[in-house]
C-alpha cells in the first residue's frame, strides 16, 4: 500500500493553522465543500508530480484540480504556509537540529510578463520586469527563509530578514550563521562572507 501524502503527524501540524470554513447558507446550501485534508492531498500530489491542476485524477477523491488550486490560494492568503514554516522551524530548533554555524543563500530571477506588485526591472534587461526569489538554508539544507522581492539585493541583506524570526520564535539562541555561502550561478565559484557583523 502506498504511503499517504498527508500523514497523521503532518495533518496534526497543519489542521490548527487552517482558517475556519465559510458558513453555509441555511437555504440552498449547495454541495458540501471537499474536506481540507483531501484538498491538501491533491495539492501535494500536483506539486510533487508536476502535472497540471486540470489533470488531477478524480479517482483520488480530492475534488477537481481547480478546487485544490483555490484552496491553496485561500490558505496562502491566510498565511497558513508561513505559520506552518515557523512551527516546524521552532520544533527543529527545540530539537537542536538547525545548524547555525553556516548558511547557504541562492537566488534566481523570474520574468513576470504580466507585471505585479512584487516585480522590478531585470538585472540583464531593465525594460523587462520580474522578481528575485531568494532562499536561505542552514548548513544541513533546512529552509530558513524564502522570499520574493522586486529589487536586487546582496547576500548580506537577506540575513537581516532572519532577525524578527529569531527574536520572536527562538529567544534562547539569538545568533546569525557565522559563515554565509553565496551562490550566484551554477558555474560560479561560491563566495564566503561573514555574517557575524550583521545587526540583530
Amino acid at each position: 500500500m502506498a504511503k499517504p501524502l498527508v500523514t497523521d503527524e503532518l495533518w496534526e501540524h497543519i489542521r490548527p493553522l487552517l482558517p475556519p470554513p465559510k458558513p453555509r447558507r441555511f437555504r440552498y446550501p449547495g454541495r458540501k465543500p471537499i474536506d481540507d485534508r483531501k484538498c491538501l492531498t491533491g495539492i501535494l500530489f500536483v506539486l510533487k508530480t508536476g502535472i497540471n491542476w486540470e489533470d488531477l485524477p478524480c479517482e483520488m477523491g480530492c475534488g477537481s484540480g481547480m478546487t485544490c488550486w483555490r484552496r491553496l490560494r485561500d490558505w496562502n492568503r491566510a498565511g497558513v504556509w508561513r505559520r506552518l514554516h515557523e512551527v516546524l522551524l521552532a520544533e527543529l530548533q527545540g530539537a537542536d537540529r538547525i545548524d547555525w554555524d553556516r548558511a547557504v543563500i541562492d537566488s534566481s530571477f523570474a520574468r513576470a510578463r504580466g507585471g505585479g506588485g512584487r516585480t522590478g526591472p531585470s538585472p540583464v534587461d531593465r525594460r523587462k520586469k520580474g522578481s528575485k526569489h531568494t532562499i536561505i538554508t542552514d548548513g544541513g539544507g533546512i529552509p530558513l527563509v524564502a522570499i520574493s522581492l522586486q529589487e536586487m539585493c546582496t547576500a548580506s541583506q537577506p540575513m537581516s530578514w532572519m532577525a524578527p524570526m529569531i527574536g520572536s520564535t527562538w529567544d534562547a539562541k539569538r545568533s546569525f550563521p557565522t559563515r554565509v555561502r553565496e551562490i550566484s550561478s551554477p558555474n560560479e565559484e561560491p563566495r564566503m562572507t561573514s555574517g557575524s557583523s550583521l545587526p540583530l
